[in-house]
């Protein structure tokens, strides 16, 4: 039962929206007084008389080039704050509203003097429109990568690309250091999203295959194991031979972007772990390649990180085995550097922390293949590489050959895995706690 107050919110019955009413009533007395607005600045650009500063219909005189009329900006800037409260709002139904105001907007005003071109690719991963968020990212990537076009000439295509192919090269990326950072950031979600269902059909087939159950039974699975649509239509029934290849293929392409996103703004991946002051953050300038940009790319983009199961598992895997192997070369160094590291008063702790940050990318393939292993977790491809490459170093220390990596406390290397692994759960469980749309 939709609130008709709002239109955001849904009840089972009316003893439920009696219930919760005394939570609802501000959002509920906000909203519509946000859409008696809108529909105030509306009114106005279909009824006012002609002038120097007002057209006489501007939804048919001036589609393209509201920003550029003054009279005009006030219904932008009315149905702008409706779409993003009805983004921060967190219901199926108002991020569905919400879209639908973004793209209104970007057809009224093809400057997109309020940056609403932000904001809708992240809301059409929400709503697993995941064909028209590739088509909209590329277009823009393609039209204007740096937000620095003049889109003043109506005759020329607008948000034309559709039907993209998901699975090319994103080459394109990696042409221009001014892509716009929330772009880029919902373009790797969505790489690791697909690659997210391209291991559960893994797994679930390695379930079937230890199970031994029919294979009639697997297809009718199948589909259900997978989140994106794109994987529905043309992952589901593909080989085993098939699925490794795009795995390795995704795995290939959401790394480029990934170190993309790392050489574009070095702060998103450490704000996207511990995002919570970040949600709370009040912002209105920021400096490129700043903390405060990475943290106006979480406000509009963490959402659709947290709803799309499996995707910050993957990267938390990542980050320790990346930590794993930061321990050891540490917990070596520190035997050599003792004065320098009291110099400087950076915990052991705090150093693998920001090397396992820098490390995700290169430890994606190991994640990965945790991720689809079935076995315990002391046999995991990760754990087992790790074992191999600790067998060779000290038997190279054996030997006699002193070096940093093989010159280390395996005491001082556990404590500092120990408590990194400590504080990361914390972390990961307070993140939860504090952002549950």
């Amino acid at each position: 039962m939709l609130c008709t107050g709002c239109r955001a919110v849904r009840y089972c019955g009316h003893d439920h929206q009696t219930q919760n009413w005394p939570k609802h009533k501000l959002n509920c007395i906000n909203f519509k007084r946000m859409r008696k607005n809108v529909a105030k600045e509306e009114q106005y650009l279909l009824n006012g008389r002609e002038g120097f500063m007002t057209p006489d219909n501007a939804f048919e005189s001036h589609v393209g080039q509201f920003w550029s009329v003054m009279a005009t900006r006030d219904y932008v800037r009315a149905l702008f704050t409706l779409g993003t409260n009805l983004r921060t709002m967190n219901t199926p139904d108002s991020v569905r509203e919400g879209l639908d105001h973004m793209l209104e907007l970007l057809r009224l005003d093809r400057r997109d003097g309020m940056g609403q071109r932000d904001f809708a690719p992240a809301m059409m991963l929400r709503l697993d429109k995941d064909q028209e968020c590739y088509d909209f990212l590329k277009w823009w990537a393609i039209n204007d990568p740096d937000a620095s076009g003049d889109w003043g000439d109506m005759s020329l295509p607008y948000l034309d690309l559709h039907g993209a192919d998901v699975m090319e090269d994103p080459e394109f990326l990696m042409r221009d250091s001014n892509f716009s950072l929330d772009h880029l950031t919902m373009f790797l979600l969505l790489k690791l999203k697909l690659l997210v269902d391209v291991r559960n059909l893994q797994v679930l087939r390695k379930i079937y295959k230890a199970r031994k159950m029919p294979t009639e039974l697997l297809l009718m699975v199948e589909p259900m194991a997978v989140r994106s649509p794109i994987s529905a239509s043309r992952f589901v029934g593909l080989s085993d031979n098939a699925l490794n290849a795009l795995e390795k293929k995704l795995t290939r392409q959401a790394y480029d972007i990934g170190i993309k996103t790392r050489a574009r703004n070095h702060c998103f991946i450490p704000v996207l772990f511990e995002p919570e002051s970040s949600l709370c953050a009040d912002l209105v300038k920021y400096e490129r390649e700043s903390w405060e940009e990475a943290d106006l790319a979480i406000q509009s983009s963490y959402a659709a990180y947290w709803e799309t199961s499996g995707v910050l598992d993957l990267l938390a895997d990542a980050r320790l085995c990346g930590a794993r192997d930061a321990a050891w070369e540490i917990a070596g160094i520190l035997k050599h550097d003792n004065a320098d590291h009291k110099k400087d008063r950076t915990s052991p702790e705090e150093r693998v922390c920001d090397v396992s940050i820098v490390r995700i990318w290169t430890h994606l393939e190991d994640a990965v293949e945790n991720s689809r292993f079935l076995g315990p977790y002391s046999e995991r491809p990760s754990e087992q590489k790790r074992k191999q490459s600790r067998g060779a170093k000290v038997a190279a220390k054996r030997k006699g050959k002193k070096n940093d990596s093989s010159d280390y406390d395996p005491k001082v290397e556990a404590r500092v895995l120990r408590t990194f692994v400590d504080k990361r759960v914390w972390d990961a469980d307070f993140c939860v706690g504090r952002t549950h749309f």
